[in-house]
């Protein structure tokens, strides 16, 4: 199931990694004003860092929205809030996904989908 977007209509993810997986819940009230709670998992693979897992969460949060929605992100990994609030992400894109010292970026293809599905949504840091 979709979550409808709507005129200032507001959602929070709260994401966080850990050994076992990444978890990331969705926080959002209807035109009613009932609030409503979701969580989405990202399953841990053999030797996967944390980041990668939260990132791989966030995407699964941000699948299930229909465009348009406002959104706060709340991490526990700093690096994913500092790399979006100050643009790195779109450096990074703008040279082929490398890093500043010119080296393959870690965790690409997560980045690139949330990057993608993020720019369907207005964003905002907790």
């Amino acid at each position: 199931m979709q979550i409808k977007s709507e005129t200032k209509f507001k959602v929070m993810i709260k994401s966080m990694a850990m050994s076992c997986g990444g978890i990331a819940k969705i926080s959002y009230s209807d035109k009613l004003g009932k609030s409503h709670v979701r969580e989405v998992t990202a399953e841990k693979k053999e030797k996967e860092s944390l980041q990668k897992l939260e990132l791989a969460a966030i995407a699964e949060a941000l699948k299930i929205l229909k465009p348009g929605c406002e959104i706060t992100l709340d991490t526990m990994q700093v690096q994913i809030v500092t790399s979006l609030k100050l643009g790195w992400v779109e450096k990074w894109k703008k040279h082929d996904w490398t890093n500043a010292k010119g080296e393959p970026l870690a965790n690409k293809e997560e980045w690139q989908q949330v990057l993608n599905l993020l720019g369907q949504h207005k964003l905002n840091f907790k």
